[in-house]
């Protein structure tokens, strides 16, 4: 005999519906914060900012399309504008010779003497090089930026295309780093450029930078090659007088990232000289990690020497940037959990793994979304379809990221933070989720720690203030 299912009266059915939403939201990133007052009347307006722009005409959604061709509609934002005031904590994940400005090495750099445009092996590359190193595979920039395309070529090589094909992608960024990589390294440069990556973070209100760099072998132009010690003892130098002229910024660590693909020879050495300079520099150098495409080389496949290097220093590993599922490289996200990374970057692959997410969630690992960044190498289209937004939307510990503002353009970290704020959390998800990403980005940082009290001390100082004067505007 056929059973009945008793159907709810309209009220009960209506009570019911609104407590699994309500009970949805209580589980959303920041949603075990209690905002004061005044953040609950600064909520309401900035709730009413994301909501207006949330619908409005789909040709002012930044986060469906590429960011070259969206980063003016952000700009114009008032949501944007809102969070670039906002304190943001530290930056966790940038990559060292792609976190200055686009604007700033083609209206700075650019403009120095002694700049060639040379092929070496067949790879074009920016050098500095004295008039008697010349030779007839290089041509002056300055002569260059004389001939009609000037400007699209410069285009071609310093930003990231558009492309379906993600292989296509990766070889155009990998050809960017190429391009640029002496251009960074001159020891007359290197000053000027930290300075600039540290000061382009904070005026965009961050107050803590960690980088992911090799050990760069700086060079002059009178051929001389300094060693990864006097690169380290150069960032240092810097970091410590932009602290000076800067008392309320907290600092500046290196994550040493080698390339994933080198011989397992060399990634043996150069952890060798990790070891010795790390000892010289203790918690300046912050960790390790391997960089590059993922498929080029797991972690596994460096197993011995990263157990052997991991006594030493924490690894901060990249882990599942990829769109496979169930293929060797996926399989990196498991290594990196195993292997005890205190932080995992990218994750895109994280939520395919039931096993992994719960591990995740125990170990307390942070997961450093970098949402332009996943966007531009193709591996999410509409940034609202990112996985990022199930870890947002259940409270995983969730730090947001810039990667490599240079090579598209941005400059800071407020670009990613709205985008994650608008396209990755719910339409409820408001001041509470910014707090959270601010405390965050200190709780699972690098620092000691007597560093995070310090930092979480002055970041509550700025935070305080900041919505002592939005409060006042309105």
């Amino acid at each position: 005999m056929a059973t009945s299912t008793a159907i709810p009266s309209t009220n009960d059915y209506r009570r019911f519906r609104a407590a699994i939403i309500a009970e949805e939201e209580q589980h959303s990133l920041g949603k075990d914060l209690i905002l004061n007052a005044d953040e609950k009347s600064c909520n309401e307006k900035l709730l009413a900012m994301k909501r207006r722009e949330l619908y409005g005409p789909s040709d002012r959604q930044p986060w469906q399309r590429n960011f070259l061709r969206s980063a003016g509609i952000i700009e114009a934002s008032s949501v944007f504008q809102f969070i670039k005031k906002l304190p943001k904590g530290a930056s966790l994940h940038s990559h060292l010779y792609a976190s200055a400005s686009y604007k700033y090495v083609v209206n700075d750099l650019l403009y120095r003497d002694d700049i060639y445009v040379c092929n070496i092996d067949g790879r074009i590359k920016l050098k500095f090089l004295a008039k008697t190193d010349v030779n007839s595979g290089c041509e002056s920039l300055a002569d260059k930026r004389n001939s009609v395309d000037f400007d699209d070529w410069l285009d071609a090589h310093l930003l990231v295309k558009d492309s379906d094909n993600i292989e296509d992608v990766w070889n155009g960024f990998r050809k960017i780093f190429t391009f640029t990589y002496d251009l960074f390294s001159y020891v007359d440069v290197l000053e000027d450029y930290i300075h600039r990556v540290l000061l382009e973070h904070y005026l965009d209100n961050v107050m803590y930078v960690e980088v992911r760099t090799p050990f760069v072998p700086m060079y002059d132009l009178k051929n001389t090659t300094y060693d990864p010690e006097d690169f380290v003892s150069k960032l240092w130098d810097i970091v410590n007088k932009f602290k000076r002229k800067y008392p309320d910024f907290v600092g500046m660590k290196i994550i040493y990232a080698p390339y994933r693909a080198s011989n397992v020879a060399i990634v043996k050495e150069n952890f060798k000289i990790l070891k010795r300079i790390a000892g010289k520099y203790p918690g300046f150098i912050a960790g390790i990690d391997l960089v590059g495409f993922e498929e080029e080389g797991t972690l596994l496949h460096y197993l011995d020497e990263l157990q052997s290097i991991g006594e030493h220093l924490p690894f901060y590993f990249h882990a599942g940037e990829t769109n496979r599922h169930g293929a060797f490289v996926d399989h990196n996200i498991l290594d990196a959990i195993l292997l005890g990374s205190k932080r995992i970057g990218h994750a895109l692959a994280l939520p395919k793994h039931p096993s992994l997410m719960r591990m995740v969630k125990e170990k307390n690992i942070a997961v450093e979304v970098c949402p332009i960044s996943n966007q531009m190498l193709g591996f999410v289209s509409d940034l609202r379809n990112h996985p990022a937004t199930y870890l947002i939307s259940r409270g995983y510990p969730v730090v947001v990221c810039n990667d490599d503002p240079g090579n598209w353009g941005a400059e800071g970290l407020s670009y990613d933070w709205y985008l994650a704020f608008m396209a990755m959390s719910g339409e409820n998800a408001g001041l509470e989720l910014l707090k959270k990403l601010a405390m965050n980005s200190i709780e699972y940082s690098a620092l000691d720690d007597a560093q995070k009290a310090l930092a979480l001390k002055i970041w509550t100082d700025k935070w305080n203030q900041f919505i002592s004067d939005f409060t006042n505007e309105i």
